[in-house]
């Protein structure tokens, strides 16, 4: 038995061999905290007659290695998961380019994890064994070679990261290296530049060579002898005819003709020679093929299809071809074509996994499929294989980072492209695709999204990348380099090395290239879209959310979940609600779902923070008093928010009492904070008038109605009303109270106050609105002050956003300076630039309108709902906070 370790950045690995699994050709038990693993290799016999190298690489996760059964029926491990499939494919691609040309042996190579730290990273320590087992054993693979996860963070680069460490990462990539350089890299960034890839892939170097180093001494120690390397056979000549034949059909520039073409050659090569010699010219004619294609690219610059090493192929794009469907594009560039559709589904329509760590819900899916048709060839169809899985994976990996996140943008997005033609690179097609999709569905995606594909050509001596290759390119190629990024940078990266190393420089040069080549796809992907659409698809689910207490969750989902489904069959919404209290409401249409939500509220007891409501005490105490709200929500009044003059509870208040009272908080044991203090001159029987404009059926139900001030709560997001409050002196505090923190949560909607003269009133008007700094300054320098604020006509247009007060001022350039200089002291720097631009280009003053005596009136646009519920950019309302 062998043994080595090392330590790197924290992390010690443990290399065993000699213990376990002595019959296989190469076997090594990798330990890393409590993580065990166990890599073998397997060498059979030569396979005759076959034109590639049979490697198989299989890695399993035993559920045994963190504790659990499976839940398949039989309790055993079932068929392999994606996310095996793609550890396998991490592996193979680690390990694949290091065999010399030739080697026909069967390999296989099997990666067990037995013990398992849920939160370790097992795929890289699968390429670690692999690497390690196959330096050992007999198989004359170039070596030794390893592999690594790297993530970067605030702090800098850390290898071998835990899980909970990678979802902060803004890069994190997987990179393998050989003796000669980088072999693999697949990853994922929040838009990071190109240089900062380099650097990560620097250190990754340096890492990687002490593990490769602890690898070799192991099997220096108890590694077996390679065996030969298969021999170099001498290959027949291609006779010249047929030579010229060939070099005539590689300059077919259609990838059909040029197939026929090539094959027609061939046929009529083996046509004019003897059955026994077909298998050798055979061979010889593709060396021929190979060379000539890449002396093509080397000595000319001219590819397959005429373009020199730089330029992109046609890109033409069509959003919206598929009616019913939420989203849909049709991507072409050259001969290669995706047809990419978007579904927007229910927060039960994720997909749920069961691994190492546990169930796992994933609210983005990516499905890629590869019809034989897309290549005109006849296949069987079967599922999707580990090309399909990966090149999906791939595409998800590059949207991703420009997704909203699903608490923003309460969706399960299915994104699936179908591969309709394929001449290389389908997966970036497949980026480019569902990225028009995204944004035609009305996905509020942070910016577009475009992927390029680039390959190399090297003889040792000359180099040359390609942009956008094609698929005999891939095939006949060095390097298959994928980047996806926004304008902004990388989002994610795929390289494949067949010559078993790169050095930086060529990398340097290749990411530069597909930079050039990924802004001239995004360019032309804004001629076809260019943002997303500002409403969602008409035929996608529409979406509200609310928060409820924890406690009442069980009052909401009933006796055996009777209730819950009750307000579901009443209204025909889904309703869904989770452990921390955050019930999100999807119907086919937004008034089934403001109905469904109104009527989840009644239930669960919803209240807002800042809304005031009616409610009895239930309890007396010194240090306050119970307020019960509704059925299931009770707070506590504390005596600092008692009536100024009222500060011992317990004679002055009586239980029974019915008070009104506003919502402040939570206090630190999830209790309601309220306040009576708060709630001074809010009365409920001060009446509203409410006008509706009209913009949904629902609208006729409220034309007309007089509510009571507590009934606001009622109204529904969205809804353009116009109000007016009657006996205004008495009702002013309260409209105060509505214009800060209640009144229509998320919508846009004009409230008019009836003043009436009332100067003290327009004053805390302004105070409430953040308005009384900007008051200062006018009285301060003689301008037009609290009269020109109250003028009639709305001279003063307020614009909230959250808690930040945004002030436009339409009349007065001494205003407008005023402004600037508010919102500068305030840190609104973007804010005083706007202003300070506008007061520059003012040429004339707009004609004041004339007062009126009647009633002086001050208008608002409320932009930001209140802190209970909002409405997002595409018109659904978002989470409570």
């Amino acid at each position: 038995m062998a043994t080595t370790s090392l330590t790197i950045a924290g992390t010690k690995l443990e290399l065993e061999t000699g213990k376990i699994a002595r019959l296989a050709n190469g076997a090594v038990l990798v330990r890393a905290g409590d993580n065990v693993l166990l890599a073998t290799v397997v060498i059979g016999a030569p396979r005759e007659g076959v034109d590639f190298f049979p490697l198989t690489v299989e890695y399993r996760e035993k559920l045994a290695a963190a504790g659990r059964i499976p839940g398949a029926f039989g309790r055993r491990e079932g068929r392999i998961t994606d996310h095996e499939v793609l550890v396998s494919r991490l592996v193979d691609r680690s390990i694949r380019s290091l065999f010399p040309d030739g080697y026909s042996n069967e390999v296989q190579v099997q990666v067990l994890v037995f013990s398992a730290d849920p939160d370790a990273d097992l795929a890289t320590l699968a390429i670690v064994g692999a690497c390690a087992a196959l330096q050992l054993s007999e198989a004359p693979a170039a070596g030794p070679a390893a592999g690594l996860r790297l993530i970067k963070t605030a702090q800098g680069f850390t290898p071998f990261p835990p899980r909970s460490r990678r979802g902060d990462a803004e890069l994190d990539f997987v990179v393998s290296a050989g003796p000669n350089g980088l072999v693999m890299v697949e990853g994922e960034a929040r838009e990071v530049g190109e240089d900062v890839c380099l650097q990560a892939l620097e250190q990754a170097a340096e890492w990687l060579a002490r593990l490769r180093k602890a690898i070799g001494e192991l099997a220096a120690e108890a590694g077996r002898p390679k065996s030969a390397a298969p021999a170099t056979v001498a290959l027949p000549a291609v006779p010249p005819p047929i030579a010229e034949l060939l070099r005539a059909a590689l300059r077919e520039t259609r990838k059909t003709a040029r197939a026929s073409a090539v094959d027609a050659a061939r046929t009529a090569m083996l046509a004019a020679s003897e059955p026994a010699t077909h298998g050798a010219l055979s061979k010889a004619f593709e060396e021929l093929r190979w060379q000539l294609v890449r002396e093509a690219i080397l000595a000319e610059g001219r590819r397959l299809d005429g373009r020199d090493v730089e330029t992109v192929r046609e890109i033409r794009g069509e959003v919206g071809l598929l009616p019913r469907a939420h989203g849909s594009a049709l991507f072409t560039r050259g001969e290669t074509q995706a047809l990419v559709t978007c579904t927007l589904g229910t927060a039960e329509e994720s997909l749920r996994s069961e691994g190492l760590s546990g169930s796992e819900y994933d609210h983005f899916l990516l499905h890629y499929n590869f019809p034989p048709y897309s290549v005109g060839e006849i296949r069987p169809l079967r599922g999707p294989g580990r090309r399909e899985i990966g090149h999906g994976f791939l595409a998800r990996r590059g949207l991703a980072p420009v997704l909203p996140s699903f608490d923003e943008f309460p969706y399960t997005i299915r994104i699936e492209s179908e591969i309709t033609e394929s001449n290389g690179s389908s997966s970036m097609a497949t980026v480019c695709g569902g990225c028009l999709a995204l944004m035609q569905a009305g996905v509020p995606i942070t910016r577009p999204v475009a992927g390029i594909a680039m390959g190399l050509v090297t003889d040792g001596t000359r180099t040359s990348v390609l942009t956008d290759i094609l698929g005999d390119e891939d095939h006949l190629g060095d390097m298959d380099f994928k980047v996806v990024g926004t304008a902004r940078g990388v989002t994610a990266l795929q390289l494949d090395n067949k010559v078993g190393g790169l050095d930086a420089g060529q990398l340097g040069k290749a990411l530069d290239q597909a930079k050039r080549g990924r802004l001239h796809v995004l360019a032309e992907m804004a001629k076809v879209l260019a943002a997303p659409a500002p409403t969602l698809a008409p035929r996608a689910p529409r979406v509200m959310r609310t928060a409820i207490l924890p406690d009442t969750i069980a009052v909401l989902i009933g006796p055996r979940g009777q209730t819950i489904k009750g307000i579901a069959s009443a209204t025909k919404a889904q309703v869904n609600v989770d452990d921390d209290g955050i019930v999100r409401i999807y119907a086919a249409e937004e008034a089934v779902a403001r109905k469904a939500l109104r009527m989840v509220g009644k239930v669960a007891g919803v209240v807002r923070r800042g809304g005031y409501y009616t409610g009895t005490i239930t309890r007396v105490e010194s240090f306050g008093v119970f307020v019960r709200i509704n059925e299931v929500v009770e707070g506590l009044v504390g005596r600092d928010e008692l009536f100024a003059n009222r500060r011992e509870p317990d004679r002055e208040f009586n239980q029974g009492d019915e008070v009104v009272v506003r919502v402040v908080g939570v206090d630190s044991r999830g209790r309601l904070d309220l306040s009576l203090r708060a709630a001074i001159d809010v009365d409920r029987e001060q009446t509203v008038v409410v006008r509706i404009a009209g913009r949904s059926p629902h609208d006729a139900e409220l034309a007309g109605r007089e509510l009571h001030a507590l009934e606001f709560v009622d109204l529904h997001e969205g809804d353009a009303a116009v109000l007016q409050l009657e006996e205004p002196r008495r009702a002013a505090p309260h409209a105060l109270h509505l214009g800060r923190e209640d009144l229509f949560a998320g919508g846009a909607l004009g409230l008019r106050l009836a003043l009436r003269g009332d100067r003290g009133f327009a004053l805390r008007i302004l105070d409430a609105f953040g308005l009384a700094e900007l008051h200062e300054l006018l009285l301060a320098r003689g301008a037009l002050g609290l009269d020109a604020l109250a003028t009639d006509g709305g001279l003063v247009h307020a614009l909230f956003v959250r808690e930040a007060a945004c002030v436009l001022v339409r009349q007065d350039l001494r205003l407008l300076e005023l402004v600037a200089e508010v919102a500068h002291r305030r840190g609104m720097v973007s804010t005083a630039a706007v202003f300070r631009r506008q007061s520059t280009k003012r040429t004339a003053m707009p004609k004041r309108p004339a007062p009126n005596d009647s009633m002086r009136t001050i208008s608002a646009v409320f932009g930001a709902g209140s802190p209970s519920t909002r409405t997002t950019t595409r018109g659904l309302p978002s989470a409570t906070k």
